[in-house]
């Protein structure tokens, strides 16, 4: 994994100490089933099958590679109390584009629903991958719209209602979107997990796949 950026133009600006433009190359994930795990991340989360070689298959988002899956047989399942990788974050472009794979992940059965959050910088969904790894899924507000105090951004885990954010930013075109209101109050937490009723009773298309930025990993 390879930390890129622009030290020039936004950060000089905001006074940031990392440009806007910083990113996070591919995130690389051991999975035990590799062809469960490709088929979910390509249906789930809409990404595009990059190359397959061998044990290795990467996806991403046109030629940009976003996640890399390395078939490990006799892969150890760890305890949720042990360190490992909280999640791996892929940020959208757009509230619409993220709105869209929310939906398409909380229909996959496959998908466990962790929660969704308002994090006054970004709005942020959480689900959990069939082998337990984290997925984010966010869309940040325009730095523009960022509060700083004491020269530091002010950052908050907030309610954030996952069935007003879909209404809000889905098309109307005749569908019955199904209600997403998770079976408790949900922030993001480690230590829930949680389908959204009724939401997991089809895959959309994969032709409506929204535009998406290179992952960031946490």
């Amino acid at each position: 994994m390879t930390l890129t950026t622009d030290l020039t133009g936004s950060r000089a600006a905001t006074g940031d100490l990392l440009a806007a433009t910083t990113g996070m190359d591919a995130v690389t994930l051991r999975v035990g089933d590799l062809a469960l795990m490709s088929s979910y991340y390509r249906e789930a989360l809409a990404l595009d099958p990059i190359s397959a070689q061998g044990t290795t298959v990467v996806l991403g988002r046109g030629t940009t590679p976003l996640v890399v899956l390395e078939h490990t047989p006799g892969l150890p399942v760890p305890a949720r109390s042990q360190a490992g990788l909280f999640h791996t974050a892929i940020l959208f472009d757009t509230s619409a584009g993220l709105a869209a794979t929310v939906l398409q992940a909380a229909r996959d059965q496959r998908s466990s629903f962790v929660g969704s959050a308002d994090h006054i910088v970004s709005n942020a969904f959480y689900f959990t991958d069939p082998e337990g790894n984290g997925i984010e899924l966010y869309v940040d507000r325009d730095r523009s719209e960022w509060v700083y105090k004491n020269g530091q951004v002010q950052m908050d885990t907030l309610a954030l209602d996952p069935s007003a954010f879909l209404q809000k930013n889905l098309p109307a075109d005749g569908e019955n979107w199904p209600s997403v209101r998770p079976r408790s109050a949900m922030f993001t937490s480690r230590s829930v997990t949680s389908r959204w009723p009724g939401a997991s009773t089809s895959t959309p298309s994969a032709s409506k796949r929204p535009s998406t930025s290179p992952a960031r990993c946490s």
